[in-house]
């Protein structure tokens, strides 16, 4: 299901990704050495799963439907994601799940592959929700951490704009995307 390859340009991107999260996250705030190491190992972790998750997701749900794929890092993006986390700003585009073979893929089908990346950061959020109310110290922290940053992730990629999961989902169904988008935006404002 994944190649040895995927598996490297997976690692790859989520390694930047959590760099530049810790970057983003640290620009101010006067951490040591130490602190910035234990603040990447945290986004390895919440940063790193959902992100990996994610794009599993979109492959396990498209294998289901029969369709080759493949994660595609994007190799354009890292330099400019990494300047602008230096000015405490996130723009993050790591990669895709590419699919071969039918051509063009119909709505529905586009939309379920669509609709699995995000509902696997919503997910994933209300664990590491759940995650925080039950514990205390660090991974109290470590576990809002996590549910803060894929709340963010799953309202990010439900924006209705296209090269977004958003974008596909809507075009398939609005009533499914409206429930989702309210769903994750619910996540990430309101608990």
């Amino acid at each position: 299901m994944i190649s040895a390859d995927e598996i490297l340009e997976l690692t790859k991107s989520m390694t930047i990704v959590s760099l530049i999260f810790t970057i983003a996250y640290s620009v101010g705030a006067g951490y040591d050495m130490l602190d910035l190491i234990l603040l990447f190992l945290l986004c390895l972790v919440c940063v790193g799963m959902g992100f990996v998750l994610h794009e599993v997701a979109h492959k396990v749900v498209a294998s289901f439907f029969g369709l080759e794929t493949r994660y595609v890092a994007n190799n354009s993006m890292p330099l400019v994601s990494l300047l602008l986390a230096l000015g405490g700003f996130i723009l993050i585009s790591p990669g895709a799940v590419r699919i071969y073979g039918i051509k063009p893929i119909d709505l529905r089908r586009a939309g379920l592959i669509s609709v699995a990346g995000p509902a696997s950061n919503l997910f994933i959020s209300l664990l590491f929700y759940a995650m925080y109310q039950v514990t205390s110290g660090f991974l109290s922290f470590a576990a809002g951490f996590g549910y803060e940053i894929n709340s963010w992730l799953a309202v990010f990629n439900m924006i209705p704009v296209p090269g977004f999961d958003g974008a596909k989902v809507f075009a398939w169904n609005k009533v499914a995307y409206i429930f989702l988008a309210l769903a994750c935006v619910f996540a990430a404002f309101f608990l």
